[in-house]
């Protein structure tokens, strides 16, 4: 720790060169000015740890001092002790009201002068505020397989459950027209478009921070793609790293949007990601090309273990069983699956517990995303910081998921219906070593749509796991 600085103001240069001799010794380093206006030009230069002042000195006395120094938020914390050869009650009611915290009448002793110096520097180390811990920043990827508005809205959602414990930032990276601000009520400024319009090497803190738009109710900082129909910019290498970096230097959770279709140009994020989601529809082309995407993926250095699949359920779709999606995972080489809901259940879980962290123009859009948003929240919490297992019936065929709960997951390797948590699952078995039958999504009566179940009552937010606190909820009391 660095000694502490003490700032001697007087017009007698005796009295100045006598304060050094005196607290040097003691471990202070002393500067010295001649007089109030010297003494503020120091200041600017070098904000002391205290200040001792005499009372009587031409151009500034030590009352006019010490009211500008108070008046000074950069200085209207440091102790200030005058120094004065009257003693009545009078000057000292003059110094206290100017902002003095202590006396001292000269000639003033040696010991009285350093313990009133230890007493003042002990007191105002002890008001500093503690500052509290900068959060780590955390990246993470939604890669879109078919609908990039849908990437969107799960991002949106889960940057909804973390929002409440740390500030949340969605980037858009999308190769495609989208309507985000405009289903989200916000109108957009800047846009993507606009930084990649300059230099990446010219994207600083400024201008990343202007072409953000805040959600209002939420404070989810977004940065959207095109908004005006046209085609985005290309995207380079050179401007993802650029982003990238802003991401981490916002100690926040960002969640990037984006298409794998951008190639080389998400190889810095590939790299920075801490985990990624790959989003697909349950229609059997869809999976195929999710299946392609995440090969391509994987081969540009994502590892199996940070990556994962979400696939939403149709009612108007034969939906994979759990079987299917244990299968497809392990085909896919990827760490784990979930399924969402489909739309009916979704909206009767969103009806009755009234979950909707975030405020989209679409009642369907938010309902069904909402689903998704609870599945991280009590599944698969913090990618991958949370512990704990999710019992589900792995024979269970109905798309519907079981009665018992809202979500379900699956991952490779679990055995008598035991399912772990996304991103926490081991490495899914070479395929090549142990092969597996593609899962099958003909129709059959036990994929025929359901009865929805109804909603189950919230789980206690101590089963969570105390990463993610849910959102509080208009008509909770």
């Amino acid at each position: 720790m660095p000694n502490p600085t003490i700032l001697v103001v007087d017009d007698e240069a005796t009295l100045r060169k006598l304060m050094q001799f005196h607290l040097r010794p003691h471990g202070y380093n002393v500067i010295t000015a001649g007089n109030g206006v010297e003494a503020l030009e120091v200041i600017n230069s070098q904000i002391p740890a205290l200040v001792i002042i005499d009372v009587m000195m031409p151009e500034m006395n030590g009352y006019e001092l010490t009211r500008q120094l108070r008046k000074n938020p950069r200085t209207a914390h440091i102790p200030i002790i005058l120094l004065t050869a009257l003693s009545n009650v009078q000057e000292k009611v003059e110094g206290f009201q100017a902002g003095a915290d202590d006396f001292l009448i000269k000639p003033a002793e040696l010991p009285e002068l350093l313990m009133r110096v230890e007493a003042l520097l002990r007191r105002a180390a002890a008001a500093q505020p503690v500052a509290a811990p900068l959060a780590e920043a955390r990246i993470y990827m939604i890669l879109s397989a078919n609908d990039p508005n849908q990437a969107t809205n799960i991002a949106l959602n889960l940057a909804g459950l973390t929002q409440s414990r740390q500030q949340t930032i969605v980037i858009e990276l999308i190769p495609a027209f989208t309507n985000t601000a405009f289903r989200l009520g916000l109108e957009a400024k800047q846009t993507l478009d606009d930084l990649l319009s300059i230099n990446a090497s010219s994207i600083g803190k400024p201008q990343f921070d202007d072409a953000l738009i805040t959600h209002p109710s939420s404070r989810i900082k977004l940065l959207v793609t095109a908004q005006d129909g046209n085609a985005p910019k290309p995207l380079t290498q050179e401007h993802t790293r650029a982003l990238v970096n802003m991401a981490q230097r916002s100690n926040a959770i960002v969640f990037f949007v984006t298409h794998p279709i951008l190639g080389d140009a998400l190889l810095p994020l590939y790299a920075s990601a801490e985990a990624a989601l790959m989003v697909s529809r349950n229609f059997q082309e869809d999976l195929v090309t999710a299946m392609v995407l995440s090969q391509q993926v994987q081969n540009r250095g994502l590892a199996p273990t940070r990556l994962g699949l979400l696939v939403e359920h149709s009612p108007t779709s034969h939906n994979p069983t759990l079987p299917d999606m244990s299968a497809l995972v392990t085909r896919m080489r990827m760490s784990s699956a979930g399924a969402v809901p489909a739309l009916g259940q979704a909206l009767a879980v969103a009806n009755t517990e009234k979950k909707l962290p975030i405020q989209v123009a679409s009642n369907e859009d938010r309902a069904a995303y909402q689903i998704v948003a609870d599945l991280f929240s009590e599944h698969t919490i913090s990618w991958p910081l949370t512990p704990g297992r999710v019992a589900a019936r792995s024979n269970d065929p109905s798309p519907n998921l079981p009665p018992s709960h809202p979500h379900t997951l699956a991952t490779p390797g679990t055995a008598d219906g035991e399912m772990k948590p996304m991103y926490t699952s081991p490495q899914p078995a070479d395929p090549q070593s142990a092969p597996v039958t593609p899962p099958s999504f003909e129709p059959n009566a036990a994929n025929r749509p359901q009865p929805v179940a109804p909603a189950p009552p919230p789980p206690d937010d101590s089963s969570v796991g105390g990463w993610f606190r849910r959102p509080t909820r208009r008509g909770d009391s």
